[in-house]
């Protein structure tokens, strides 16, 4: 009875082994089927000429703002000089003739359509005492910023310019500047004060 009892044991186990090692087996299988890790892939870099691209489209909206200011500024100060010099009427010199009476503002503008130039001799109603558009409109309405002693200087300097390869002038240097702002002379345009032999940028004179 020991004998066949010993028999049954062995015979339990060798039919419980197979159970045992399937998963093993199964692992084994499992693990030797899975596909080999694949390397991390090098990050892709942009072309320079899209890269600039992108970095200008990320630029424009800040332009476009600066740019809004410029005009936004621009307006205030037309609109501040429109109101400070319509309170002024004068006579001005056009060939040889005295004319007006007009707003300080209205010769502006006939300034600003190339019927002449900033040094039009102008004389206020009421005044005994002639001075030139650029004179006049620095007396009345001052830049908002800048330094006004500096341009006050400037409409006593007289200054010879440079116009299409030919010496024009003198005239005041803040006729220059007139002349700049409206467009018709470049922002580097060559000037020589008076009494001088150098010829430098208007803004450096």
């Amino acid at each position: 009875m020991a004998v066949i009892g010993v028999i049954g044991i062995v015979a339990a186990l060798l039919r419980r082994a197979p159970v045992d090692t399937y998963p093993a087996e199964t692992n084994s299988s499992a693990q030797s089927a899975a596909p080999p890790p694949t390397a991390a892939q090098p990050q892709q870099q942009l072309p320079s000429e899209r890269k600039a691209s992108l970095q200008a489209i990320m630029r424009e909206p800040a332009i476009k703002r600066q740019q809004k200011a410029e005009l936004e500024r621009t307006a205030r100060e037309e609109q501040r000089l429109a109101e400070a010099l319509s309170r002024y009427r004068c006579y001005y010199v056009h060939n040889g003739e005295k004319l007006g009476p007009v707003s300080l503002w209205k010769v502006r503008e006939m300034i600003e359509a190339d019927l002449f130039d900033p040094d039009v001799q102008i004389i206020l109603e009421g005044s005994d005492y002639w001075f030139t558009y650029a004179e006049q409109e620095l007396r009345i309405a001052p830049p908002a910023a800048g330094d006004a002693r500096a341009l006050h200087a400037a409409a006593k300097l007289q200054c010879e310019y440079i116009e299409q390869g030919e010496v024009r002038g003198p005239v005041p240097l803040l006729v220059i500047f007139h002349k700049i702002r409206l467009g018709e002379l470049p922002a580097d345009v060559q000037v020589r004060a008076q009494g001088t032999q150098e010829w430098r940028r208007a803004c450096d004179v």
